[in-house]
């Protein structure tokens, strides 16, 4: 998880493994994981998530941010 997230960056959240299949799969596709890279480049920089970044993918995102700091 360098400089992007990866399909199993995002399916090793709790919230992915929560959410209906329907909407597994729209997480997966490429616009979501250039929305979550973004998100996480953003909070590594500043420490404040985009307030753009919403529904399903602040869920992974604030997920992804948690793995990352234990």
């Amino acid at each position: 998880m360098v400089n992007s997230v990866t399909n199993q960056d995002i399916e090793s959240t709790d919230a992915y493994k929560k959410m209906e299949p329907m909407f597994q799969k729209l997480c997966l596709k490429l616009a979501n994981k250039k929305i979550m890279t973004h998100g996480l480049i953003a909070f590594r920089k500043s420490g404040v998530i985009p307030g753009s970044i919403a529904g399903n993918n602040l869920r992974i995102l604030k997920d992804l941010i948690k793995l990352k700091n234990n």
